[in-house]
């Protein structure tokens, strides 16, 4: 399968994938669509849908019939960031839906600081595996790291820079990667 997705794509999406990913099995006061539901024994069941399984239902309703529904754990398949980098109607439908997502879809600051020691690690594994100007991460406004190879002229799309993301992917949460596997 050709890689077309950008970096740009992958970093404007990458909040929003990992903060689905990230969701558990707590239950939630919000249906799908981000409609609150009060009494009655039908209403029940609606308020016991987790968090990423109410904002996957909420992604399709608000534009992205293709977004996947989380596994058991409640982790996002690997199909997801596909989608989140491919898809245009994605980005306004997760903002549409990010309410459902426990502390509105927020990362926490622990999170963001394991993010950029994974993004030097990362760096470092993209470098010693054949890519030696693999640049190190920037923060983005929230303190994220975000990769920009092409700013230094690295092809994203070439066999050497591919290989190298392969081998090095584990070291980052599945949405951060500069383009998917």
């Amino acid at each position: 399968m050709k890689r077309t997705r950008t970096t740009a794509a992958i970093i404007a999406t990458a909040p929003l994938v990992l903060l689905a990913a990230a969701c558990g099995g707590s239950p939630s006061s919000t249906g799908p669509g981000g409609s609150s539901h009060a009494g009655g024994p039908a209403n029940a069941q609606v308020a016991s849908v987790p968090p990423a399984l109410a904002f996957a239902r909420c992604v399709r309703t608000h534009g992205d019939p293709n977004w996947p529904d989380p596994n058991g754990s409640g982790q996002e398949p690997p199909s997801a960031k596909q989608e989140a980098a491919s898809n245009p109607r994605f980005p306004p439908a997760a903002r549409a839906c990010v309410h459902l997502l426990p502390n509105g879809g927020q990362e926490t600051h622990a999170q963001i600081l394991a993010d950029q020691r994974d993004a030097v690690r990362f760096a470092g594994c993209m470098r010693t595996h054949g890519v030696p100007t693999w640049p190190d991460a920037a923060n983005d406004p929230e303190g994220r790291p975000v990769f920009n190879p092409q700013a230094v002229g690295i092809d994203l799309n070439s066999p050497q820079v591919m290989a190298a993301e392969q081998r090095c992917q584990s070291l980052l949460r599945l949405a951060q990667l500069p383009r998917g596997a």
